[in-house]
């Protein structure tokens, strides 16, 4: 069991912490929620920090929690959803895609994603902190890494040869995988009791199954650069539909 947690750890994020590899790297999959489940207690209590010392600068915490999750995953993320953008926005057809998805330069779509992202992210993080909705800056990693972990399970690999991330969609671990996103969602549920959280629980699937709906009829399946944007779409659909959410309720 740890092994395969710590493939997930040095997978998804910079950390190097003790131990060894998992031999079979699909085996991580089902630990791909647990790392969000970190990730997003880091950013909690980040943001809950800056409410203490700078209480009047819910940007300024946005910005912090924001850069301190680039940095934890390297920015892993957000190279991939840049290269996905640059495919999909240059290519015409599937091989003319994935050939721009494997060219280490960035074209005006990644720069426009890149930009989309972390701009988004600072402003509805600051409105998480603003209106203390912490709870939003917990359930979007793990969201995000649950639906990363289940689209490696349902979906096929789109590089041809076996390249890249493509060992973490072999193998069948899907009743471990269920058992493991259902325990994280319903503990981050539990704890918060939140209507936030289960709005973003119920919506954060929908845009990703859209998005892996095009990779399948673009490419033919996913890359690791899919699996990249599909993290910032869900996190970035997360936030936005708990400050939906909260707003609508404001009103009535």
């Amino acid at each position: 069991m740890f092994e395969p947690l710590i493939t997930a750890f040095r997978t998804l994020t910079v950390f190097t912490i003790p131990g060894r590899d998992s031999n079979n790297p699909s085996s991580a999959r089902p630990m791909f929620p647990v790392v969000g489940i970190i990730i997003g207690a880091m950013q909690y209590m980040i943001a809950r920090g800056c409410v203490i010392l700078f209480p009047e600068s819910p940007m300024f915490g946005g910005l912090l929690v924001t850069v301190a999750a680039i940095c934890c995953t390297g920015a892993l993320h957000l190279d991939g959803f840049a290269d996905t953008a640059d495919g999909f926005g240059g290519g015409r057809t599937s091989k003319k895609i994935l050939e721009i998805f494997k060219d280490s330069r960035l074209g005006t779509f990644g720069v426009s994603a890149v930009v989309f992202s972390i701009t988004g992210r600072i402003i509805l993080t600051a409105w998480c902190i603003d209106f203390e909705r912490y709870e939003l800056l917990v359930v979007a990693p793990v969201m995000s890494r649950t639906i990363q972990a289940w689209a490696c399970s349902l979906f096929p690999y789109a590089l041809p040869g076996g390249e890249g991330s493509s060992v973490f969609f072999t193998g069948e671990k899907r009743l471990f995988l269920t058992a493991v996103s259902v325990t994280c969602i319903a503990i981050v549920l539990l704890i918060f009791r939140s209507f936030s959280c289960l709005t973003a629980v119920s919506v954060a699937p929908v845009p990703a199954a859209v998005f892996f709906g095009v990779c399948k009829r673009k490419i033919g399946g996913l890359t690791g650069d899919c699996l990249g944007a599909a993290n910032e779409i869900v996190e970035l659909s997360v936030l936005f539909s708990g400050a939906v959410f909260n707003s609508i309720m404001r009103l009535l």
